[in-house]
Parts: structure tokens; sequence; C-alpha cells
């Protein structure tokens, strides 16, 4: 999901701070080594992204859209992080399923909820060790790369 907020966000020069903390967390979301309380907090400065916060207006435009169900994600993966708790995780899994199902909708053939099923099966399964985390992340970076360029491109907003 993280590049639905870097690839979609990348070209305001005014949300540069806000990639590069995203960044971070998901840097740090990868280390397993650091401990709870270095995620405390992390939750709220999220909420306070302009796709967290809520408008009249509501979101429409799909690259707002994704964009909120990128920081959504991370938030819930900060806040398990932070606290242990499950059912954030279970969150974060659930706001990916559904970011994947809305795409499919929009995308004839395409079957990017079925992926997403499968890559959280394998990381559910997958070792805790430093090789398997290395190597879950690159499938997980390529597939979001692909993925985004799959739903941006077929509505013609990335190439």
């Amino acid at each position: 999901m993280a590049q639905f907020f870097t690839g979609l966000r990348g070209d305001d020069p005014g949300r540069a701070a806000d990639i590069e903390l995203y960044l971070k967390y998901l840097d740090d979301l990868w280390a397993l080594d650091l401990p709870s309380e270095n995620f405390d907090g992390r939750a709220a400065v999220l909420e306070g992204f302009p796709e967290l916060v809520p408008s009249e207006e509501g979101l429409t435009d799909d690259a707002d859209i994704d964009a909120f169900s990128a920081v959504l994600c991370m938030r819930y993966a900060v806040l398990f992080r932070a606290t242990g708790d499950a059912q954030q995780a279970v969150q974060c899994a659930h706001a990916s399923l559904t970011s994947m199902a809305l795409a499919d909708q929009n995308i004839p053939g395409s079957d990017l909820l079925g992926a997403e099923h499968e890559f959280q099966r394998r990381a559910i399964s997958s070792g805790h060790d430093e090789g398997a985390l290395a190597q879950l992340r690159e499938h997980d970076r390529a597939r979001g790369l692909e993925r985004l360029l799959a739903v941006h491109g077929a509505r013609g907003g990335i190439e």
C-alpha cells in the first residue's frame, strides 16, 4: 500500500515531509528489534495527514481514495506495533483487502484482491528471521509498484 501514498503524493512538494515520515514509519515497521515505545504517538501524527482529516466534500477522486487507504493501513500498522493488539493488524489487512476489491471493480479482468489475499497468507506463514523478512519486504515492494501501475495506469494517471 505504501506506493499508493508515495506514488500518488510524490509530485506534490508540499507533501515531501509527509512522504519522508511515511517512509520512515514503513522502514521502522520492518525493524522487528524496535521496541513498541518507538511507535507511540505515530497513529496520531498520521491522523493529521489530509487523507485522514474528515471533510464535508468526502473523497471522490480515485487517487485520493487510494492515498487514504495507504495512510489508513499505515495507521493500523503502527497501532499494532505500539500496542501489540492483533485487532489492529486485522484492521490493516482488512483496509488493504478492501482497497484491492475496490480497484478490481474499476479494472476489468484484474485480480488484485486475489493477489492481496495470497500475499497476506504468505506473510502470515513466512518465517520471521531476517532473510525471510527481507524477501517478503522485497516482494511487497515490487508487488506494490506493480499494483500502483496497474491501478493508476489503467486510469490514465501513472505510466
